[in-house]
């Protein structure tokens, strides 16, 4: 239950946040047609780190896509879904035994 509270209080001041405060704690935010979507993984562009995001976030009917170069990738889901989706991949053996990096939001 507390972490439950926790999150909303955490989600409600950083959709608060405009671009440039977002990054410094940590969440890279892009505009899409639907609305914001924040970076809630980075990877290594290879077929098996794409397989195990998509595994873990797929459980949660949450949308994702990765944008891809220099073999590097950062995936992106709509901010509405940020804490569900980093929960997934944190909670994903997978993804943690592939060391990709899933975004914590720091407090500075």
């Amino acid at each position: 239950m507390a972490d439950e509270y926790e999150r909303q209080i955490l989600e409600f001041g950083l959709f608060r946040l405009n671009d440039k405060e977002l990054v410094r704690h940590g969440i890279t935010q892009v505009l899409s047609e639907e609305g914001p979507d924040w970076v809630v993984a980075w990877s290594k562009s290879t077929p098996e780190d794409k397989k195990a995001i998509r595994d873990a976030i797929e459980k949660t009917n949450v949308s994702c896509y990765g944008s891809c170069g220099h073999g590097r990738a950062a995936w992106y889901v709509p901010r509405e879904q940020f804490f569900a989706a980093r929960k997934a991949l944190s909670e994903s053996t997978e993804v943690r035994s592939l060391c990709i990096r899933v975004v914590t939001p720091t407090f500075r």
